[in-house]
């Protein structure tokens, strides 16, 4: 069963195209997970920095005045709620890029697995 170099190459592609979705489909399984429970997969930067108000308050310059602890308490979680929000826009936007990257794969490798087809069609 000799395979002729059109053939090596479909096939080539399509390894490569399949390897590519492969991939692509396993970032987007993260980003799904990511929008549905975004404080799981939160920075832990973030997710501490979220905790406490002495946590959240850490990084403020010594200039500025500290709120009082219950409007301290509701900065925070208000800020919270935006890292969450923000967490799960990023996650929306990566699995558009990886659906246009599987749509692409999927572009490349059908007519190569034809080619490929074909060329073996030829040979036999």
């Amino acid at each position: 069963m000799k395979k002729s170099i059109v053939e090596i190459y479909a096939l080539g592609v399509c390894f490569i195209a399949i390897v590519s979705c492969a991939i692509s489909v396993g970032f987007a399984l993260y980003d799904v997970l990511e929008m549905s429970a975004p404080e799981i997969t939160l920075e832990t930067y973030e997710y501490e920095k979220h905790q406490t108000n002495e946590t959240f308050i850490r990084g403020w310059k010594e200039d500025k005045e500290i709120p009082p602890t219950d409007e301290l308490t509701k900065m925070r979680i208000a800020s919270y709620q935006i890292a969450l929000k923000v967490n799960q826009r990023d996650a929306l936007q990566s699995i558009i890029q990886m659906l246009i990257i599987i749509f692409i794969n999927l572009v490349v490798f059908y007519p190569h697995w034809k080619i490929a087809k074909r060329s073996r069609e030829t040979i036999s």
